[in-house]
C-alpha cells in the first residue's frame, strides 16, 4: 500500500492545514479538509474516514447538482450510490449495457449527451430529493457546459454537527 498523499491547503486559516486526496469513492479529484485520520498499519500508512457513507452521499449530490456534464467515474459513482448494476442502470436510461459501460470507462472524455446526462441526474435526484431540489436542478441544467476542465473538489466535515458539507460551487 502506498502512502496516502496529503496536500497543503492554500486558502486555510490554519497555518499547517493539509488536504487529504481521497480516492476511496473512485474519483481522482476529491480532497478532504478534515474528517480523516491517518494511522500506521503493518502494510504502511492507512486512513479512516469519519462516516464514509455520508461523505459518498454528499459527493454524489455535489456531482449531480453542479453545472458540468458528468464524466465516466462520476456516472459510476452515481450508479453505485443507487445500488444498481450497469445493466439495471442502462435499462433505466434506455441504452445497452455496452454503451453504458463505455460511458463509465471514459475517464475525462464526455461520451454522454446532454439529454442522457440530465436523465442520469434526474434518476439519482428523484430517488434522493424532494421537489424543491429537483426544481433547482432544472434551473441549473440550462447552464451545463460540455467541456469544463476538471477541478479540485474539497470537502469539509463539520465536527460539531458530525456531517459532511459539500464544497462551495460557483458558476463558471
Amino acid at each position: 500500500m502506498t502512502k496516502p498523499k496529503v496536500y497543503a491547503h492554500r486558502g486555510s486559516r490554519k497555518k499547517s492545514a493539509q488536504l487529504f486526496r481521497y480516492r476511496g469513492c473512485g474519483l481522482d479529484n476529491i480532497y478532504l479538509y478534515n474528517g480523516f485520520h491517518l494511522h500506521r498499519t503493518p502494510y504502511g500508512v492507512g486512513y479512516d474516514i469519519d462516516d464514509a457513507e455520508a461523505l459518498h452521499q454528499v459527493i454524489a449530490m455535489t456531482l449531480v447538482l453542479r453545472s458540468k456534464v458528468l464524466e465516466g467515474q462520476e456516472i459510476a459513482l452515481v450508479r453505485k450510490r443507487l445500488q444498481h448494476t450497469q445493466m439495471e442502470f442502462a435499462a433505466k436510461i434506455g441504452i445497452t449495457r455496452e454503451t453504458y459501460a463505455d460511458w463509465e470507462r471514459a475517464k475525462h472524455k464526455q461520451l454522454i449527451s446532454k439529454p442522457a446526462d440530465r436523465l442520469v441526474r434526474y434518476i439519482y435526484l428523484s430517488s434522493k430529493l424532494k421537489e424543491a431540489a429537483i426544481r433547482e436542478l432544472e434551473n441549473n441544467l440550462g447552464h451545463i457546459e460540455k467541456n469544463n476542465k476538471p477541478r479540485k473538489l474539497v470537502f469539509n466535515r463539520d465536527e460539531e454537527k458530525e456531517e459532511w458539507n459539500p464544497p462551495c460551487l460557483k458558476a463558471a
